[in-house]
């Protein structure tokens, strides 16, 4: 019933049209099994209403699930800013390991890789946001982890 619950509109709608062509098929080929001979146009008409229902059922079904294109671009957006932080973390990292530099110098390149995997993380969480309001179900799978306090 939970389950039932978290569908979205159209989920619940695509649902219902295809039960109710289910039904429909089951009552055709019902008919066409008893005694009496049953109407053609009576027996057309219902196989004609289940496909129908099953056309409308294909028709809810269609794109849930489906992230926004907008949403998409804006993550990858997101994932390539984060790239490039960790891309300037790792040059700062490497070249403090490397520089033979004063004790100030280091600390002052530490604070800054400090600063870019701060914004790596807060991108990450954002990241995570924006996927859990496009398929609320993915916050499952950080429950446990740890992750999910930050969310």
């Amino acid at each position: 019933m939970e389950r039932w619950r978290r569908l979205a509109g159209r989920q619940k709608l695509g649902s219902a049209l295809t039960g109710f062509a289910v039904v429909l098929t089951l009552v055709v080929a019902a008919l066409g099994t008893t005694s009496g001979p049953t109407p053609r146009a009576y027996a057309l008409l219902l196989a004609t209403f289940a496909a129908v229902a099953q056309f409308a059922a294909a028709w809810s079904f269609n794109g849930v699930g489906r992230a926004d294109p907008v949403h998409s671009r804006r993550s990858v957006e997101r994932l390539v800013l984060l790239a490039e932080r960790a891309a300037q973390a790792e040059s700062l990292a490497t070249g403090a390991f490397e520089a033979t530099t004063s004790r100030n110098e280091l600390k002052d390149c530490m604070g800054l890789i400090s600063v870019h995997l701060s914004y790596i993380e807060e991108g990450a969480v954002q990241s995570m946001k924006d996927w859990i309001a496009v398929n609320p179900d993915a916050a499952q799978t950080l429950e446990g982890n740890g992750i999910d306090d930050d969310i």
